[in-house]
């Protein structure tokens, strides 16, 4: 008998050891911007063209830029802890810097600003640092999902930057931004 209570309150421990597990954990963002391994075709809603095929990255992982021949497309910056996407030589983001460490469950606040530099508080939760998600034609590992507060999401996969942004619009998450297709260099 004594036997059978020193196994269930063994059993009972492990049982309840994950319940006091703290929240996954992303301490960097560096392996977050895309490799240079790796071509990219993207859609953007607002880009003209809609789709830009054959992204090539190249660069620093602080100011990764991915391009066509003719220098169109996205910058993946990370600077000082933060990750952000906006148009190539551009001023134009299509997110805010997300910054880094990022923990799963935990909701971030911080200042933005908007083309003439007024600032205005935004706020996203990060929902999970390491979920999988297909995009395209790919099955992303390691993504990190965040819920903005506009309602859209983005989804950051390691190694590969930011492959979504969706948009709420009229109850429904339509893409703004994805990554539709990744080739092997």
């Amino acid at each position: 008998m004594k036997k059978w209570v020193m196994s269930a309150a063994a059993a009972l421990s492990l049982v309840a050891a994950p319940m006091a597990s703290s929240a996954a954990t992303v301490t960097s963002g560096a392996s977050y911007v895309p490799s240079k391994s790796y071509s990219y075709d993207t859609y953007d809603l607002e880009g003209t063209p809609k789709r830009l095929s054959n992204l090539k990255c190249s660069g620093p992982s602080s100011q990764r830029q991915c391009t066509t021949a003719n220098y169109r497309g996205y910058t993946h910056l990370y600077y000082d802890k933060y990750l952000s996407l906006g148009v190539a030589y551009s001023d134009v983001f299509l997110t805010p810097a997300y910054k880094f460490p990022m923990t799963s469950g935990k909701t971030y606040k911080l200042v933005e600003y908007d083309m003439e530099g007024n600032a205005y508080p935004y706020r996203y939760e990060v929902q999970s640092v390491n979920t999988t998600k297909k995009v395209g034609n790919t099955t992303f590992k390691n993504v990190i999902r965040i819920k903005n507060q506009s309602g859209g999401y983005t989804f950051i996969a390691k190694n590969h930057g930011i492959i979504l942004i969706t948009l709420k619009k009229n109850g429904k998450q339509i893409p703004y931004y994805k990554v539709t297709k990744v080739k092997k260099r």
